[in-house]
């Protein structure tokens, strides 16, 4: 059982992100800043949901 936000991070120990158990949600605002949401609305890149399961190996 998770009590509280855990980060999460890779085989190689990169993160991957934050896991918030649903009893712990918090709003955007109370996470990140607003200049920290509008860089990464704006930032360049990103890939479909289709190219991560192809990633992944999804069929």
């Amino acid at each position: 059982m998770v009590a509280g936000p855990t980060k999460l991070f890779d085989e190689s120990g990169q993160p991957l992100g934050l896991f918030l158990p649903q009893s712990q949600r918090l709003s955007p605002d109370e996470l990140w800043t607003r200049g920290e949401l509008d860089a990464a609305r704006n930032e360049p890149g990103g890939v479909t949901l289709e190219e991560i399961w192809k990633s992944l190996g999804a069929k």
